[in-house]
């Protein structure tokens, strides 16, 4: 005997509205099959007796059609799964290593003070408003002659961990870069290290390029950006299979009482990452960012672009030898500040022509980092402020780059939010491993007994 009741199984009528319903529930979202059934099932009184008599004919067409359709349209659910198969099997190993690592640079401060030794990070003292930049300076070189050049001085307090050493990067006689902590309170050098033989610079090199190699990190970045892409496509592909079509949410959310073996894998898989489902797409959409955003760049300019200097007025100088004495970083510093004397020293970079300008970055108390800081240029020569980029006026581009750097680092949750990146990059590997003992066993079962 043939049901009637549309509620039950006329959402649309006839061939097209049939393939039009399996496209909406099977292949892009179940819950669109679920609203496009009820919305039939709603229909007024009086249109009830013409959709009865037209489902009576449409289902005779329909139990024709179903079988035919069924066998010439592949079955969605294999097809996304397939593809999150593949996706797993191919960039899983990397994504595996890109969240180990990402999980261990939580801890990239501790984790560099316990292998170069408490004593370079040893500060204690008031926050510092006046940073003596120039006597800074003037001690590295004393302590370290072989030190040619200063390439920038990072202040105290400026980086997003809050560390409160002074950093410098420099440069020795031999061409090697070397970086410098300093006490901001006392002005004495703490020690000095080259990071790119530090064990958190080889884990950030296999976190961001999967090589420790300097020379192959181009090439790696890009590798990096395009299995971001792979795991946001197999995160909504996981999600589309693991979505509950009988609704039964809290089964879908919960582990399964005295489940073992497959049963178990499967919540394994399933259940981590889709509690932690928007911190892992955040960490990789902001990931894909940091490798690659020039991809993402041209989108954010149709609301704004990034401020720039600008050349004429950096191009202005003074003749030489018109001042009793050249600029100094210390001088550019107080100059900065005296402009804005509610910031803080960021980042100061020397240039290393001679004739370039001092480009100082200003933090605020609301700044995400070094990212949309206010930038003074100031010349070289004579101690005159050249232009300024006011960090103060909010520029869309600008702000998406600092919180993007933030978001990545802590979800800008701070402790809390660096446990969940904790979390999300363990559910990396765990899923990996899950997901290919689940295959494993799948082609187990398929192998016949010899």
């Amino acid at each position: 005997m043939i049901n009637t009741r549309p509620s039950q199984w006329a959402p649309s009528r006839g061939r097209w509205g049939f393939f039009l319903n399996y496209l909406c529930y099977h292949i892009f979202w179940p819950p669109c099959g679920v609203g496009h059934t009820l919305s039939w099932s709603l229909r007024p009184e009086s249109q009830e007796s013409e959709v009865l008599s037209d489902a009576i004919r449409d289902r005779i067409v329909m139990n024709d059609t179903r079988s035919a359709f069924y066998r010439r349209l592949p079955f969605a659910r294999k097809l996304w799964l397939n593809l999150h198969l593949w996706l797993g099997l191919t960039a899983g190993v990397a994504l595996a290593l890109i969240g180990l690592t990402g999980s261990i640079l939580v801890f990239s401060e501790p984790i560099l003070k316990m292998e170069l030794g408490r004593s370079h990070f040893a500060v204690d003292g008031p926050p510092v408003l006046s940073p003596a930049v120039d006597e800074w300076i003037a001690n590295v070189k004393r302590a370290y002659d072989d030190i040619s050049a200063i390439d920038y001085i990072l202040g105290p307090g400026s980086s997003l961990s809050g560390e409160s050493t002074v950093r410098m990067g420099a440069q020795t006689a031999s061409g090697t870069s070397v970086r410098v902590n300093v006490d901001p309170y006392s002005g004495l050098p703490l020690g000095r290290y080259v990071w790119e033989d530090t064990y958190t610079s080889y884990i950030y090199g296999l976190h961001g390029a999967l090589t420790t190699s300097t020379s192959w990190r181009g090439f790696g970045r890009g590798v990096v950006a395009w299995i971001g892409l792979a795991m946001i496509v197999s995160m909504a592909t996981g999600l589309y299979l693991w979505w509950p079509r009988n609704q039964k949410w809290r089964m879908a959310f919960t582990f399964k009482r005295g489940a073992r073996g497959r049963r178990r894998l499967i919540d394994l898989h399933n259940i981590f990452a889709v509690y932690l489902y928007v911190p892992l797409f955040v960490l990789a959409f902001t990931g894909i960012y940091f490798v690659r955003s020039t991809w993402i760049d041209p989108a954010i300019s149709l609301m704004s672009v990034p401020r720039t200097p600008d050349p004429t007025a950096l191009a202005r100088s003074s003749r030489p030898d018109s001042c009793p004495a050249r600029t100094t970083p210390g001088q550019a510093v107080a100059l900065a500040q005296a402009r804005f004397p509610s910031t803080k020293l960021g980042l100061i970079s020397i240039p290393r022509q001679s004739t370039d300008p001092y480009e100082v970055e200003l933090l605020s108390p609301y700044n995400f980092g070094i990212g949309g800081a206010t930038q003074v240029y100031v010349e070289r020569e004579c101690p005159n402020i050249l232009t300024v980029i006011d960090g103060k006026t909010v520029v869309a581009a600008e702000a998406f780059q600092s919180a993007t750097r933030a978001m990545h680092h802590d979800l800008m949750l701070g402790r809390f939010g660096q446990v969940f990146v904790f979390l999300s990059g363990l559910v990396l590997p765990l899923s990996f491993v899950t997901g290919l003992l689940l295959w494993l066993d799948k082609r187990g079962n398929r192998t016949p007994a010899s």
